[in-house]
């Protein structure tokens, strides 16, 4: 029995992804591929883009970028991009759709009606499932697009998460502070022994001499 590898810690202020598409297996491909990256996080997934045009009324200025589809029910991508745009001027959209001749021409219409990019999807959803090439280009399509979006509005990209205090290590304590940790003669009673010491100034020292911080043995000047 397989396990699913756990989802990575999001960013902070990934970026918004809607999925518009009429297939849910396909939906679930994109999303699983998209959010396999900590800057992208998937806000919406709906089957057609009447449920899109919806969607992103509600959340204007939520969702950044659309993967759209072009053959859909009630309303296929080509009808509903210019409407996106309409509602939001920002909206960064993808067009995908299969390696056909007939889509291939509509997806250079949407380009020239607003949309920012176009991505060939593979026609099968077992070459889909096994297509590294394509969600490599899918998640960097969706990053790029994002960035650019939040440069002309002036946001901020997406950073690292911070570790709260609860997470946070204790910091080991500081060992105090010393001016010297030289090897050091000192005569106490009238017998002679070395020893290693940290010796501080005091006030009360005879000239030249310091006191030992561990006895009362006076150490000379090295």
């Amino acid at each position: 029995m397989g396990f699913s590898s756990p989802k990575p810690e999001r960013s902070v202020d990934p970026f918004r992804v809607m999925l518009v598409d009429d297939s849910a297996v396909i939906r679930g491909l994109f999303a699983r591929t998209l959010e396999a990256d900590p800057e992208i996080e998937i806000v919406a997934s709906v089957s057609d883009g009447l449920m899109a045009l919806t969607t992103l009324e509600k959340n204007v200025g939520k969702i950044e970028v659309v993967v759209l589809d072009i053959e859909m029910p009630r309303m296929d991508g080509l009808t509903a991009l210019p409407k996106l745009i309409e509602t939001d001027r920002d909206i960064a959209v993808v067009m995908a759709s299969t390696l056909t001749e007939r889509n291939a021409d509509i997806s250079l219409r949407a380009l020239a009606l607003g949309a920012k990019d176009y991505i060939p999807k593979p026609s099968s959803t077992r070459e889909l499932t096994s297509a590294e090439v394509f969600k490599r280009e899918l998640t960097a399509m969706v990053k790029a697009l994002g960035s650019r979006r939040r440069s002309l509005r002036g946001e901020r990209l997406p950073g690292k998460r911070a570790f709260s205090a609860e997470k946070r290590a204790p910091a080991p304590p500081r060992p105090p502070a010393a001016s010297s940790h030289r090897l050091r003669r000192c005569r106490r009673f009238g017998r002679s022994a070395v020893r290693r010491r940290m010796c501080l100034p005091s006030a009360a020292r005879p000239a030249g001499r310091r006191r030992c911080s561990s006895s009362s043995a006076i150490c000379p000047n090295p």
